[in-house]
């Protein structure tokens, strides 16, 4: 989501997330189009499996057009926090 609309508890993720919207601006890809193709290169993945909460959701995955490049190792984070949509308090 853009930054403005991030709610609270993610402020102290700012730097990653702003260098991560700043990759895919870039390049002109979506955020989920950067995020898939980061994980399709990891090397032995084959397949991706994929959550979604809604038939929008859905639809979105399936159309979208993986990037061509994968985001720089500085735009990473091993924060469980932030990684981990269970740990996340948004209401």
């Amino acid at each position: 989501m853009p930054a403005r609309g991030r709610p609270d508890m993610f402020a102290r993720w700012t730097g990653i997330l702003d260098r991560w919207s700043g990759w895919c601006d870039e390049r002109a890809v979506s955020p989920l189009a950067g995020a898939l193709a980061f994980v399709r290169s990891l090397p032995g993945v084959e397949r991706l499996v994929v959550g979604v909460d809604c038939a929008a959701h859905l639809e979105e995955i399936l159309a979208v057009s993986f990037a061509e490049s994968v985001p720089p190792d500085d735009i990473f984070s091993e924060d469980r926090d932030l990684i981990d949509p269970s740990r996340w308090t948004v209401a």
